[in-house]
């Protein structure tokens, strides 16, 4: 049976934008520095109207659920981030994500 992996989570912090928690947690995931991510995440989403979106719901119960990296991200209402487990299918023979 194969080993899953865990989902890494990031929770809100004040002073850190939503965007960065998504950048942060896929780091962690991958074991590099955040500065190290390719693609940049607005290849993926707007990072911008992520962060407007989070800030404009509050406590509705928002979740918003995209893929960056290979990786299923969540980030809902107060700007939680879940990492999920990697769709290999979504990542080129040269190891990087194609999406």
């Amino acid at each position: 049976m194969p080993l899953v992996e865990p989902a890494v989570e990031r929770a809100a912090e004040p002073a850190e934008s939503v965007a960065t928690r998504v950048v942060s947690a896929v780091a962690s995931r991958e074991g590099v520095d955040p500065t190290a991510i390719e693609p940049p995440l607005y290849d993926a989403i707007d990072p911008d109207a992520l962060d407007a979106l989070v800030a404009s719901n509050g406590e509705s119960g928002l979740h918003v659920s995209f893929t960056y990296c290979g990786y299923p991200i969540t980030v809902d209402a107060v700007g939680g981030v879940s990492v999920g487990v990697r769709d290999h299918s979504s990542v080129a023979a040269t190891g990087t994500a194609t999406d």
